[in-house]
């Protein structure tokens, strides 16, 4: 579909954060990530972020986290996340992601 841009969950994910300054997305991660690995696997956090009651649809849920995976791994690694402010930490994500699917 010409002239029609795809969605951008984690820009979405980024302004729903401005408005719910108290949502903090490591505390997702370390919820879920019970081996306290720092990695969480996409179905896991499918599930976490809809615990959390992110504003999503399932299509974006999806997109968003492999946005967040980055770098399909088919987990998401947050280590960056707590080493970082998270709005830097999802244009990182975002970064890589957009790299490893520039030809889509």
């Amino acid at each position: 579909m010409e002239g029609r841009k795809k969605p951008n969950p984690i820009a979405s994910l980024k302004e729903w954060l401005s408005h719910n300054k108290h949502f903090e997305l490591v505390e997702v991660f370390k919820r879920f990530d019970e081996e306290e690995t720092m990695e969480v696997t996409k179905e896991m956090l499918f599930e976490a972020f809809q615990q959390a009651h992110l504003p999503f649809d399932k299509n974006n849920m999806e997109l968003l986290i492999d946005q967040l995976d980055g770098e399909g791994r088919e987990v998401v690694v947050y280590s960056g996340l707590i080493e970082t402010e998270q709005n830097a930490w999802l244009d990182e994500r975002l970064t890589k992601y957009n790299t490893l699917h520039k030809d889509d």
